[in-house]
């Protein structure tokens, strides 16, 4: 039986979770709702884990993250566990903060979880909270949702004499093609969706990609619509290198023919040497 118990509608997740911080409980936080369920795993009050997957044992799955991270991580990973552990929190927390209509519950002792586990108190998680969810929504006003196509853009603006691409935009621009959603390249990449979210609206405010089927859009900034998007999967972690060496083309370097020609190119994934 729950410890504790109620409705979303008129007690929400924000305030559970500052009741339990204050009260220092250890156990598993269960929210219900028709589109969203998620766990959140509570150790001294501070939020240790939190997930959207369906199961049943939080605690278990908690260990397991940790023993394939550990048998996972090579020398030179550009994210560490604890990154990966709060980045995940931060994700779920906010879409669960979401829900307008739905149940919790809490269970208490919900078994020990590992000494070392990194948790983070729940003041500072909603503080994080709050700034994803602002982030979130001037993204959604350049992408309002994640699963619109968009293509490399067939010509560069007039106006930009010059393009500058780190790695991590040659790849997006490349997983992009001639048509993919955030989602798509999302799990092409294994990036999380926030941060390739972010990085189609940089694209899209540089003139880079367009919506497919849409040849003539115009970038203006548009009012958020409904958020669609799901919650990281555990290890989630993105592989790519920071720059070292920007890559630069220029107009002044080639003809109009030629440019057009190497952004198609990227497109198809064929890079110039």
């Amino acid at each position: 039986m729950a410890d504790l118990s109620g409705d979303l509608g008129s007690f929400g997740l924000e305030r559970v979770l500052e009741l339990l911080a204050d009260a220092g409980k250890d156990g598993e936080l269960r929210v219900h709702s028709a589109l969203q369920d998620g766990r959140i795993l509570l150790k001294g009050g501070q939020v240790a884990y939190a997930t959207t997957a369906s199961g049943s044992d939080t605690v278990e799955e908690l260990d397991a993250l940790l023993e394939r991270y550990q048998s996972d991580v090579q020398p030179g990973d550009l994210i560490t566990l604890e990154e990966v552990l709060e980045e995940q929190l931060i994700e779920v927390a906010y879409l669960l903060t979401q829900i307008e209509s739905g149940s919790f519950e809490f269970f208490g002792s919900a078994g020990p979880s590992p000494d070392d586990v990194h948790s983070v108190p729940v003041a500072e998680l909603l503080d994080m909270v709050n700034t994803r969810a602002e982030e979130w929504r001037a993204i959604r006003r350049v992408i309002p949702t994640i699963n619109e196509q968009y293509r490399v853009a067939p010509q560069l603006p007039s106006d930009r004499g010059e393009v500058t691409l780190n790695p991590a935009q040659w790849a997006m621009l490349a997983a992009t093609g001639a048509g993919a959603s955030v989602a798509e390249v999302a799990a092409v990449l294994n990036l999380y969706e926030f941060h390739t979210a972010g990085a189609f609206s940089d694209l899209v405010g540089d003139g880079l990609i367009e919506p497919v089927g849409r040849p003539d859009y115009q970038f203006e900034a548009e009012e958020p619509s409904v958020l669609e998007t799901e919650a990281p999967d555990e290890l989630a972690m993105p592989h790519l290198q920071p720059a070292e060496e920007a890559v630069t083309f220029s107009t002044n370097d080639l003809s109009s023919d030629e440019m057009n020609e190497v952004i198609r190119n990227i497109g198809r994934g064929i890079f110039p040497s």
